[in-house]
């Protein structure tokens, strides 16, 4: 039996533990009149039907939104002040020392070369300015489970069925896109970033709702149950979903 709304906000009532919020929040308390910010790895954005509109559109009157991506179809993206298109996918098409704040929404796992993207990450930002990431994190099970679906009918139908049901709580599907996981872990993500010269990198373990559970109640229970526990005990905190954060140039 799938997850109803209501069923759904008996667990969780509110939005405290809303990923989505957290992540831009810090990065709204971050932003100043006349910031220059990218939208890195923006995509094709959200619908103005999407549940997540509001809350996913960073634009203001006092900065300016760009954002770049190598799907086409961020052109259409309509989140962003002036999109561009990056022909060379390992290449941010815009001169160094270039931004106030740069942010990415679930792309770094669909990062080939890590240590090329946040060289270039690096090359665009302004000294002492920000880079804000969200990104799945390997130890999860929504990820490891990510990781050993094959391209079997029954496999590929289950995570349609799950990205589904997901998709009407207000969740992303980025399944389409190649993932190679090769920096969601903390430990690899902070020596590589430290590697490149980043400083005061700040990752916090977030663990949310089981979003990717609404497809049958009793998975939902079982992934409420995770959700508990991870998020009570400390020791748990590197089996949270996500890792949230950011590193200074």
């Amino acid at each position: 039996m799938e997850v109803s709304r209501r069923f759904f906000r008996k667990y969780y009532p509110d939005n405290r533990k809303s990923g989505t919020i957290f992540f831009y929040k810090m990065i709204r308390h971050e932003i100043k009149q006349g910031d220059l910010i990218l939208n890195l790895g923006a995509g094709p954005g959200d619908s103005l039907s999407d549940e997540d509109f509001q809350i996913r559109d960073v634009r203001g009157n006092g900065w300016t939104i760009l954002g770049c991506d190598p799907d086409l179809l961020v052109l259409s993206n309509i989140q962003i002040n002036e999109s561009k298109m990056m022909i060379n996918p390992d290449i941010i098409p815009y001169e160094s020392g270039y931004f106030d704040l740069i942010y990415s929404d679930y792309v770094l796992e669909h990062v080939r070369e890590p240590n090329v993207f946040l060289k270039e990450v690096y090359r665009v930002l302004k000294p002492g300015k920000k880079f804000f990431f969200r990104t799945p994190n390997i130890h999860h099970y929504v990820t490891l489970g990510s990781i050993l679906i094959t391209n079997c009918l029954i496999a590929n139908c289950f995570q349609k069925k799950m990205v589904s049901k997901a998709k009407e709580f207000g969740w992303n599907d980025f399944s389409s896109y190649p993932k190679y996981y090769r920096i969601n872990s903390r430990k690899v993500l902070e020596k590589m970033a430290s590697k490149i010269g980043f400083r005061n990198i700040k990752i916090v373990m977030f663990e949310g709702e089981p979003s990717y559970l609404l497809f049958n109640q009793i998975a939902f229970l079982i992934g409420v149950g995770y959700e508990r526990i991870v998020n009570r005990f400390k020791g748990f905190d590197f089996l949270r979903a996500n890792l949230i954060g950011f590193m200074v140039k």
